[in-house]
């Protein structure tokens, strides 16, 4: 499969309430036009969250065939996705 490419990037209210202080929406699409939305949450108080890093975590999954579509970076970093 061809790696998703990143089309476009916004914030959204975290979807996960209270603990969390940023979100953003990375659209990531394939070459045949299949279109994948990866909600990237930051735990708070979050110092690092902005929509570049949001599509840096998102660059991660570019590879695979079914990248998740909600995943948490938490206060040192780490990128989980939650169950």
């Amino acid at each position: 499969m061809a790696e998703w490419r990143i089309t476009r990037s916004w914030a959204v209210q975290p979807p996960s309430g209270e603990g969390f202080d940023a979100a953003y929406i990375v659209t990531m699409m394939q070459p045949d036009e299949t279109r994948h939305e990866l909600v990237v949450e930051f735990a708070a108080p979050s110092v690092l969250a902005s929509v570049g890093y949001a599509e840096e975590i998102a660059r991660r999954f570019q590879r695979e065939d079914k990248p998740p579509e909600h995943v948490v970076v938490d206060l040192k970093r780490n990128v989980q996705v939650p169950q």
